[in-house]
């Protein structure tokens, strides 16, 4: 069976001729798979610091005041979410203070091995009756391997709004908007490197009729386009029907 996960295809970057560890990449199709990846076993060990950091935070004031009228009832209808997750691998050399630091994690930094951080955030808003609801969210992730002849940072930001009503009871209105940005950078190939931006809407409306038919269409347009001297781009229109009809028992 094709395993991408190890086997592996060459793309000279550098385009010396040479076979390099950090030249091969997996293979996209199996007609492309021409090495395979062996773990092999060594005595050379590196000492190292892992740091794995999980941190939460979330205001909901629904939960005290759910119940009182004015500004506190108006307060009661928001709540937010903030999340870190953090997981690094650093290179000691006899420097063991430098493993509490939790704030340097430069492109530049050769004591940082891997990393990989991701920040979510968001603020969330349901009006009393359930009808509206609101949401924004921004989403942030990081991430850095140092390879046998340089380092790779990937990164990507994104954002999302959403706003839904509904009305009458059984239909449901929804807007939404979301922009990410893809980022690689990479210190010795730059064929690798690209930066990439995203923009999709959404529309859709959804029905329910008791508890045995529900109904919903969306339409969706995705625009990418890559930055820098390729200026390519991609559009995509989609459009989606799901009807759904659920038996009585």
């Amino acid at each position: 069976k094709y395993d991408s996960s190890v086997e592996l295809r060459l793309g000279d970057y550098n385009g010396d001729g040479v076979q390099q560890l950090a030249e091969f990449e997996a293979a996209r199709f199996s007609d492309e798979a021409e090495y395979v990846k062996i773990f092999a076993p060594s005595r050379s060990y590196v000492p190292v610091a892992m740091q794995n950091l999980n941190w939460g935070f979330s205001v909901q004031p629904s939960a005290r005041w759910s119940s009182e009228k004015g500004w506190r009832a108006m307060m009661s209808c928001f709540s937010l979410q903030l999340n870190l997750v953090l997981e690094r691998k650093l290179r000691l050399d006899g420097n063991r203070n430098g493993a509490a630091d939790l704030s340097a994690y430069s492109m530049a930094d050769t004591t940082l091995l891997s990393m990989n951080r991701q920040w979510s955030s968001g603020i969330f808003f349901r009006s009393p009756d359930m009808n509206w609801t609101a949401e924004l969210t921004y989403r942030n992730q990081d991430n850095k391997y140092a390879l046998s002849e340089g380092a790779e940072w990937s990164g990507k930001n994104a954002w999302n709004l959403l706003l839904a009503q509904r009305f009458l009871g059984q239909y449901k209105w929804k807007l939404s908007g979301a922009y990410a940005r893809q980022d690689m950078f990479s210190q010795v190939y730059a064929q690798k490197n690209y930066a990439i931006r995203e923009w999709s809407p959404t529309a859709g409306m959804e029905a329910q009729w008791g508890n045995a038919f529900r109904a919903e269409a969306s339409y969706v347009y995705k625009h990418k386009q890559a930055q820098g001297n390729a200026q390519e781009r991609a559009v995509h229109h989609r459009f989606e029907l799901s009807p759904a009809y659920y038996f009585p028992d």
